[in-house]
């Protein structure tokens, strides 16, 4: 067999070991998450229960999405590793995707084996309550959905020098892209004198686009509405019907959005794999999407976010200066642009409540 697939082989075996562990502690946490539900059916009468939990299986795959690409590319991230890495005779590029797709291969795997789980469950309390094939296409597209942000989260690992650096980025993406949807938001209102923060359209959107937390969780209760919407003539997510817009349309723009963003990904993950200069590997992070561009993104929308209350605002400066303590790995490593950045926010974070009024009522 060629170098290549020997590694690939190598590598999957790893990975079957790992369905096999993860699989059990999924099948385990279905069964709790549905012993659960049927108590709170039982005894403190809800309107209906899922036995399928498709929230239980988003959460499962969204967490493996977001910690995947640590396991899969943490041995990279140690410098006395890469030598014997890279003394294969096997192309960066090939052990990146490989070690890529073993990932998506877990996802899969897992994902599969909670909607079997949840198939069997439903059996059990009998098929005519509930809508198997909504279960089914759920799986699909919340496969998919993990899929594509488990490869953005790839890419974005990989960019870092360290596996703290890594995490820590992939948590900035997670949270901060909704922040500035926020503050955008703001800004809009404020200039139209309307309030945009109702359940608009675009407002929706933008939301799910940018949060994936958002919108697995919008994808859960949609798809919960319409499995379980035969238990009893009741729908637990009945509030769902009164949207502004089909939940069709969100979920496929939403899809077609970070199908994009996946595919780019996967271009992007595997040139910056190949590209990685191995002397740079265990130091600081210089990424223009880590620190650097997000640090002082961060600072701005804190401090507008949090508007008047002084208290707040300094705290959150003080968790921006940590952060830059973190990315520069101390003061004396500080550059001119930091030091005048972090001046300037610590002089609006300091200002006076009615000067911050002010600033806060030009924003919104």
């Amino acid at each position: 067999m060629s170098v290549t697939k020997n590694y690939f082989v190598y590598h999957m075996k790893r990975i079957l070991l790992l369905i096999g562990g993860g699989g059990i502690l999924s099948i385990l946490f279905m069964m709790s998450a549905f012993m659960l539900t049927r108590y709170d059916y039982r005894y403190e009468r809800i309107a209906t229960y899922s036995v399928a939990e498709p929230g239980t299986i988003m959460m499962i795959v969204m967490c493996l999405a977001c910690f995947l690409p640590i396991l899969q590319f943490y041995e990279f991230k140690n410098r006395r590793n890469l030598d014997t890495w890279f003394s294969l005779p096997l192309s960066r590029r090939k052990i990146a995707l490989i070690h890529y797709a073993g990932g998506a291969a877990l996802i899969t795997a897992i994902s599969l084996i909670c909607t079997v789980t949840g198939t069997i469950m439903m059996a059990d309390q009998g098929l005519k309550h509930y809508s198997v094939g909504y279960l089914w296409l759920f799986f699909l597209l919340s496969t998919l959905f993990a899929l594509a942000v488990y490869t953005f989260m790839t890419f974005v690992f990989i960019e870092a020098n360290n596996v703290f650096d890594g995490a820590s980025m992939e948590m900035m993406w997670l949270f901060l892209p909704i922040c500035a949807v926020y503050l955008v938001i703001l800004i809009i209102g404020a200039i139209t004198m309307d309030d945009v923060f109702d359940d608009s359209f675009g407002f929706r959107l933008a939301e799910m686009i940018t949060s994936p937390m958002i919108f697995s969780e919008y994808l859960s209760d949609v798809s919960g509405d319409m499995i379980n919407t035969g238990y009893h003539g009741e729908s637990y997510y009945a509030p769902l019907a009164s949207s502004d817009a089909d939940p069709s349309v969100y979920i496929t723009v939403v899809l077609i959005v970070w199908g994009v963003i996946a595919a780019a990904s996967v271009f992007l993950l595997t040139r910056s794999f190949a590209k990685k200069k191995t002397e740079l590997v265990g130091g600081v992070t210089d990424s223009v999407i880590g620190y650097r561009f997000w640090l002082p993104v961060a600072s701005v929308l804190m401090i507008l976010l949090t508007g008047d209350n002084s208290i707040i605002r300094l705290f959150m400066m003080g968790m921006i200066f940590f952060a830059y303590l973190v990315y520069r790995r101390g003061i004396k490593t500080f550059k001119k642009a930091d030091i005048i950045f972090l001046s300037v926010a610590t002089f609006f974070a300091i200002l006076p409540i009615d000067y911050i009024r002010v600033l806060r009522g030009f924003f919104g």
